[in-house]
């Protein structure tokens, strides 16, 4: 009997060594990745949101800014949802100062008059669209609202926000498009766009924000299991063991990637295959605006790197701006079409606080980015006229 328990207890404790030693390996993996991951270099305009700036808010009162960022954060952990052409969309959600409906629509203020054949104006862009950081009634197609009513009190205008997290001008010709072949034909049609724009096209890849993620799992399941019966892709060393095993045979194990795109140099961005491709785009949508009857405006976004970061703390980038973003809007600002708003220097000289993170703005100036484009809304056009270009 002694004899087994001696057998026992060798075997428990060499058991025992090996997990301690298993557990050991992982955690300085992890403690290696966590170093990599502080020295990484971010780049620039990289579409990250840092802490967010009470003092920025102009309408909000410290509560409902709480409030608000509790739901923002709610509604960020139920996750987008897959949609079909532009890959994903906003989810639904229900709270007290964010609202999105079944299709991921922000709700927008309500119209001061109710008829049943309203002039509808769509407006189309990224988060800063949709309006993170400030509740429904503070959004720019909120105001945008409340200027063209007080503009035209004898019209019965609708505004609809379809901001989508990431999305930019590509993603927002097939989100138009989408609703033009379902019968959902506006009058007006707005596209915000700018900071995604240069942020990811810059990079010289015209896709999603998450096709990386996407295509990863398409090849596991054309390489394998796509849900195998255990997951270990959770424990540092599995990526470890992939990655030598991939130098040895060059072959790696299947796992989804990140949801984030790899990152690109900011040597190696280009300003000009952003500014061309926007152009394509936009002239794809003039095309259909043009067959649907729709009026269209494209407004080009200012960013902080026209603005005054020593306001703003919460700025992770300094110095000069990155070539490839000075690039982007100097060939926007020269493209001298009257259908595109440009807005890109709109922060220059402004010694307030504009932006509530470093990405989005706040109430008050939301509300002025709004005016700007009612400048370029006229509700007295008639359907079909077509602008200078």
């Amino acid at each position: 009997m002694s004899r087994l328990v001696r057998i026992y207890t060798v075997v428990a404790v060499q058991l025992l060594n090996a997990v301690l030693v298993f557990a050991a390996i992982n955690v300085a993996i992890v403690v290696v990745q966590l170093v990599r991951e502080r020295t990484r270099a971010v780049p620039a305009g990289a579409p990250v949101v840092a802490g967010v700036d009470f003092a920025a808010y102009t309408a909000m009162s410290r509560e409902q800014v709480r409030q608000f960022l509790g739901e923002q954060a709610a509604m960020q952990m139920a996750g987008f949802r897959y949609e079909p052409w532009v890959l994903f969309r906003n989810p639904e959600y229900h709270g007290q100062l964010l609202n999105t409906n079944a299709a991921g629509v922000r709700r927008t203020r309500a119209s001061r008059a109710q008829c049943a054949d309203p002039i509808r104006v769509f407006v189309f862009g990224g988060s800063t669209t949709f309006g993170y950081g400030v509740a429904d009634d503070f959004t720019i197609p909120s105001h945008l609202q409340g200027h063209l009513e007080r503009r035209y009190p004898a019209q019965c205008v609708q505004v609809s926000n379809y901001g989508q997290g990431y999305f930019f001008s590509s993603q927002e010709f097939l989100q138009f498009s989408n609703l033009l072949k379902a019968g959902h034909v506006p009058a007006w049609a707005i596209f915000f766009d700018g900071a995604n724009d240069t942020y990811q096209l810059s990079g010289r890849r015209d896709v999603p924000f998450f096709s990386d993620a996407v295509q990863s799992l398409w090849e596991m399941r054309h390489r394998g299991r796509s849900c195998p019966l255990v997951d270990w892709s959770w424990l540092p060393v599995y990526h470890v063991a992939g990655a030598i095993r991939q130098h040895i045979w060059g072959a790696p194990l299947p796992n989804p990637r990140s949801d984030y795109p790899t990152p690109v140099p900011d040597a190696e961005r280009s300003g000009a295959y952003v500014a061309e491709r926007y152009k394509h785009n936009v002239r794809m949508i003039r095309a259909l605006c043009a067959e649907y009857h729709v009026q269209c405006r494209f407004v080009w976004q200012p960013t902080f790197f026209d603005y005054d970061r020593a306001l703003h703390p919460a700025f992770p980038y300094a110095g000069q701006v990155p070539e490839f973003w000075r690039e982007a809007y100097e060939r926007v600002r020269a493209w001298k079409a009257n259908d595109v708003l440009y807005l890109g220097d709109l922060f220059r000289g402004v010694r307030e606080k504009v932006f509530v993170d470093n990405v989005h703005y706040n109430e008050r100036w939301n509300g002025e980015i709004a005016s700007r484009i009612a400048d370029v809304v006229d509700l007295g056009t008639p359907a079909g006229a077509r602008p200078r270009l």
